[in-house]
Formats: C-alpha cells, sequence, structure tokens
C-alpha cells in the first residue's frame, strides 16, 4: 500500500516537472517572438537557467529523495517484520542484538535466528544490494560514484541491466531516469 501511495506521488510530481517545462517552453516562444534579436540572446541565457533546473536538477533532487524515501521504506519493512517476528516467536535475541545493520541485519535475523526462508538467492536481492550501495553515495556522497570504489562490479551489473533506468553522467553522479522510481518500486513490491 505504502508502495503504491509512492507510485503515485512520483507521477504526480513528474507529471507537475512536465507541466511546468511545457508551460516554460510556450512562455519563451512567445517572449522571443516579441523581442528583438539581440534582447532574445539575452532572453534565451536566462532561460536556459530555468531550463536546466527543469531538466536536470528538479528531476534529480525529485528521483533523488524517492529513491531514498522508498529504499527506507523497505529498509524499515523488513526490520518490522524481524521485530514481528521477535515478539510472536519469543525469541531470545532481538533484531538490534546483531551487528548488522540495515537490510543485512533484518536479512541475519529472519534468517538464522527466526528461521524464515529468506529469499535472497534472487535476481530481485541482487538488485536491491546494489539499490543499497547506490543509496548510500547518493545520501553521503550528494550521488557521486568513485571509480575506484569496492563496490564497482555489483553497480557496473545494475548499471547493465537497467540502462533505461539509471546512468552516470560525465561526473561519475548517478543520473535516475524517469523510468528508475517506477523500477525500484516494483523491485520493492515484487521482493516484499
Amino acid at each position: 500500500l505504502e508502495i503504491e501511495v509512492l507510485r503515485g506521488y512520483a507521477r504526480a510530481l513528474e507529471g507537475a516537472l512536465d507541466d511546468e517545462n511545457r508551460r516554460l517552453q510556450e512562455h519563451s516562444e512567445e517572449r522571443a517572438s516579441k523581442i528583438t534579436e539581440e534582447e532574445r540572446m539575452e532572453f534565451n541565457e536566462c532561460a536556459s537557467d530555468d531550463f536546466y533546473r527543469l531538466d536536470e536538477t528538479f528531476p534529480r533532487i525529485l528521483r533523488y529523495s524517492l529513491f531514498v524515501h522508498t529504499y527506507s521504506l523497505l529498509e524499515h519493512t523488513l526490520l518490522r517484520i524481524a521485530d514481528h517476528l521477535h515478539g510472536s516467536q519469543n525469541l531470545d535475541l532481538s533484531p538490534g542484538d546483531l551487528r548488522y545493520e540495515g537490510i543485512e541485519r533484518a536479512k541475519t535475523y529472519l534468517k538464522k535466528v527466526a528461521g524464515v526462508s529468506f529469499p535472497d538467492g534472487g535476481t530481485h536481492w541482487q538488485d536491491i544490494l546494489a539499490l543499497n550501495s547506490i543509496r548510500n553515495f547518493v545520501v553521503h556522497n550528494e550521488g557521486y560514484f568513485p571509480e575506484d570504489h569496492s563496490k564497482r562490479q555489483q553497480i557496473d551489473a545494475l548499471l547493465t541491466k537497467w540502462p533505461k533506468e539509471i546512468s552516470l553522467d560525465n561526473i561519475r553522479r548517478f543520473t535516475f531516469h524517469g523510468a528508475f522510481i517506477e523500477r525500484v518500486f516494483e523491485t520493492c513490491k515484487v521482493f516484499l
């Protein structure tokens, strides 16, 4: 249910960005038709900043935020399941007693303490592990991915698998394309 709410939110905001981009385009064309060539050059320089924000900056902020929120939702859900099993099965150890963090804590607890058949052998789990690393780069490194990082092979595999959804720009910062968030939603939903 929460993923569906986020999906609706993402679609609404992506649509709002598209609408704003169309309005800016129409306004720019109308304005350009009413001014001299010299004024048009100056106007185009100013308008290019607005177009860049609508085409690049705002979508990046939106998609980074939605991604981090969605990933946190996945992690929190897995930990809630672990906490629920701790209480309902009256298990000695709690998830917080483990030295791991985040999804690794949830996976370890569910598999080793609660005895749950955890689906960590499939492709969705591998994608989630790569998304975990990408989430860390977004949160701790503003989306920049150093070329010599230890997670390079894992992330390169996801970049190859999801080429229409995610890429690196010329300064090695993650670019989430329009379909990225939708693919993250589906990956989380299917995994859960």
